[in-house]
């Protein structure tokens, strides 16, 4: 018998420095889109619940309005529904805090 095996294709992933903004908190990391747009990304619903969290790595996680940085981890996971607004970065001189 010959066995059939199923591999997914890979995208190549865009890698985008952002701001999140959520109701206590405020994130800056990185998270990986598989290209296109940022807006498509997010809007996308996908096919099950793991489509409602964005991963973010190397991200610095600062209470809202604050400079000091809380934590830094080198994975997160977001639920969607939390964010607030989201930006992308062009470099660290645009983070206001």
């Amino acid at each position: 018998m010959v066995e059939i095996r199923k591999y997914t294709v890979k995208s190549k992933k865009i890698n985008l420095k952002v701001a999140i903004v959520t109701q206590d908190t405020k994130i800056i990391g990185t998270i990986h889109i598989p290209g296109g747009r940022l807006t498509d990304f997010l809007n996308d619903k996908g096919t099950g619940e793991a489509e409602l969290f964005i991963p973010i790595t190397d991200a610095s996680i600062y209470a809202k309005g604050s400079d000091t940085m809380l934590y830094f981890t080198n994975f997160l996971s977001i639920n969607k529904q939390h964010i607030t607004f989201i930006f992308p970065l062009e470099d660290d001189s645009e983070i206001k805090k």
